[in-house]
């Protein structure tokens, strides 16, 4: 639809600069000791993961956005600000004769009230090669789109999602997400991977900071089989500025949160957003379904080169769409055009 912006996220490395992190990933086993020596505790390098704090995405979730502040289910937003984390990173490819079975990703925050509201992916246990896509609903977890004009947030596009991924840690302080190779594709696939998360933190609360580590399972080719060793990084420290975060529910510029590893693209739009001062109009159209107002729009847009512009109801900031044009005397007219909210 026009104006709705799509964060979309793929496999390309994560891409170098002076800020990339690189952490390498070591199996360990104990060497039988002699004569009474203790055992000896030997490293073996067994792949990289690659990832840059500057690139992580920070979305701040405004409580005004329509009916989404008179959910109860919703934290207190007088005490509690929500922020949506895009969190990539790239797994390289494991040396020859190896694979990675499992990987987990697990991240701390420093203090214990700000938690993980909802987490994603999770649940992801078939092959998706193809690429699908996802919004926050009313209630900001996420949701697989059905119908794009009923939602009121933006895209979260992936090209593709395999299995098997699954997290856990929602309403803690600790959360992860673990990666695991099924039948018949035994591995984790190399590539850039995307964590998402609906964080919770005090309200005003100006930047967060926590700890992240990986731990990983890799399997060695071992005739007549294969051999399984447990392996991971080290930690390391980062911080989320959250002060400057651009509102996702809102229009703005594409440049302020285009990134190599979260592209904010949208359809050309023939005017600025409307604001709540315009709330009156001259003809109304209440469709039930967000499907029939598209194909209303379409249409328009087809006979009469009609454009339509996201627009928020001045009562409850309910989103709407408007367009202007004019009738048969020359004399402007507005046109209001909503669906039922459920």
């Amino acid at each position: 639809m026009s104006s709705q912006r799509i964060i979309s996220f793929d496999d390309t490395p994560v891409p170098q600069t002076s800020a990339s992190i690189t952490l390498d990933i070591y199996s360990g086993w104990e060497e039988s000791g002699r004569r009474g020596r203790p055992l000896e505790q030997k490293k073996v390098l067994e792949g990289k993961i690659t990832l840059n704090p500057e690139r992580c995405t920070v979305f701040s979730l405004s409580p005004t956005q329509g009916e989404l502040s008179s959910l109860s289910f919703l934290p207190d937003r007088t005490k509690w600000d929500l922020y949506l984390i895009c969190i990539p990173f790239t797994l390289h490819k494991a040396p020859e004769h190896t694979f990675y079975h499992e990987m987990t990703f697990f991240v701390e925050m420093t203090y214990p009230e700000v938690t993980a509201f909802d987490l994603f992916p999770k649940n992801i246990v078939a092959p998706v090669t193809e690429t699908q896509t996802f919004t926050l609903s009313p209630h900001l977890h996420f949701q697989e789109v059905e119908a794009s004009l009923g939602q009121i947030s933006r895209e979260l596009r992936f090209t593709a999602l395999h299995p098997f991924i699954t997290a856990a840690g929602e309403g803690e302080d600790r959360f992860y997400w673990t990666y695991r190779g099924t039948a018949p594709q035994k591995e984790v696939i190399p590539g850039t991977k995307h964590a998402l998360v609906v964080l919770q933190v005090p309200r005003g609360t100006p930047s967060v900071e926590g700890i992240a580590r990986y731990e990983v399972v890799i399997a060695k080719r071992m005739l007549p089989g294969w051999k399984y060793e447990d392996g991971g990084t080290d930690e390391y420290v980062f911080n989320w500025q959250l002060q400057a975060a651009p509102p996702f529910f809102s229009e703005y510029p594409s440049s302020a949160f285009s990134t190599p590893s979260a592209h904010s693209v949208s359809e050309p739009r023939s005017q600025a957003p409307l604001t709540a001062a315009r709330s009156l109009c001259d003809v109304c159209i209440v469709c039930a379904l967000p499907q029939e107002a598209q194909a209303f729009m379409d249409t328009a847009r087809f006979l009469y080169n009609t454009r339509f512009t996201l627009a928020y109801s001045g009562h409850d900031q309910r989103p709407y769409y408007a367009a202007q044009l004019s009738d048969r005397t020359g004399r402007p007219v507005t046109m209001h055009l909503s669906w039922l909210p459920s």
